[in-house]
């Protein structure tokens, strides 16, 4: 994909790159997308040769396709920082290095984690399974890469790699440590943290003026932190009613350890102040965003209010330090 090393450019070819991303993603998709798959008849033929194509690309493709992807999207990042800092850089140069990292991050989204829009509540056990294993995509060089993207100039780009982040915290596994492990490796909670205080700060800034693209920009990111909350709570409070339910959708058979419920309470109470500024937000469709989350939050407390009082007790915590806009 490479260009002949007689020139003088260093760029994988923008074409091949953007052909190969689609391949993958049309890959993604017909094999382990569930909302396709749900929208099909039913065949068991079908069924069979997915279940043999995912089975093959693990096996003899995975760390490759992957590495590919992930190597043109570094490439092309670095391309489109020095070409922001060019004077000269044209505007359809930009624009060229911009898609190339756009379907990159959407591409490795496609496999990294849940397929898309799938309700937190069910379906969970047919996405047990990863599409691609987890050790490949959660990595030193993948985390830094998808935060730097997620704060990039760039709407679409930042909109990729909260999309692609979403995925993997929703990715299903096996045992509740495993998951904690991966949140913690994350740290999504200090970085949503700084994300929502500088758009909120933007937001006031810009007044009257709204910008449509900003504003789902936030909720891009108050889905992420929804995601994050979800899971978070499975692993704190999992004694409920509710949760033991969760559980055996996802196919989860054992509870977390007192250590792993107590490192997920921690790692809950520091997200819920985040949740309530969500809350704050004017726009209905970004303080919506985190309404799953509140609901399974009180919904434990309505469950097994004696069993599981912790997330109550965390929420009302926050709830009465913090004071909530008011208009008059």
């Amino acid at each position: 994909m490479r260009p002949a090393e007689s020139t003088s450019q260093t760029l994988f070819n923008p074409h091949v790159s953007l052909l190969f991303f689609h391949f993958v993603i049309e890959i993604s998709e017909e094999v382990a997308d569930q909302v396709i798959k749900g929208a099909r008849q039913f065949s068991s033929e079908r069924h069979v040769r997915d279940a043999r194509v995912r089975d093959a690309v693990r096996e003899r493709d995975a760390a490759r396709i992957n590495e590919a992807v992930l190597t043109i999207v570094a490439d092309y990042a670095e391309r489109l920082l020095a070409l922001r800092k060019e004077p000269t850089a044209t505007s359809r140069e930009t624009s060229d290095v911009l898609e190339v990292v756009d379907w990159g991050i959407r591409t490795f989204g496609s496999y990294a984690g849940l397929s898309r829009n799938r309700n937190f509540y069910v379906c969970r056990t047919h996405l047990r399974i990863g599409w691609v294993d987890i050790n490949l995509t959660v990595t030193p060089t993948t985390i830094p890469l998808l935060f730097t993207l997620l704060s990039d100039p760039s709407l679409s780009v930042r909109m990729a790699a909260a999309g692609a982040l979403r995925r993997i915290v929703s990715k299903g596994l096996k045992e509740p440590a495993d998951k904690l492990r991966l949140i913690k490796v994350l740290s999504l909670g200090q970085v949503l943290d700084s994300l929502e205080e500088r758009t909120r700060a933007e937001q006031i800034a810009r007044g009257d003026d709204a910008d449509e693209g900003e504003e789902s920009y936030r909720e891009a990111l108050g889905r992420l932190l929804n995601v994050l909350g979800l899971e978070l709570i499975k692993l704190a409070d999992v004694s409920c009613s509710i949760f033991q339910i969760l559980n055996s959708l996802t196919l989860s058979k054992d509870a977390p350890a007192d250590e792993v419920r107590a490192d997920g309470s921690a790692l809950l109470q520091q997200i819920l102040p985040v949740m309530l500024r969500f809350m704050e937000d004017e726009y209905d469709d970004t303080c919506s965003t985190i309404f799953p989350m509140l609901q399974t939050v009180l919904a434990s407390v309505c469950f097994s209010p004696y069993s599981c009082p912790s997330l109550a007790d965390m929420l009302l915590v926050q709830a009465e330090s913090k004071t909530f806009n008011s208009t008059p």
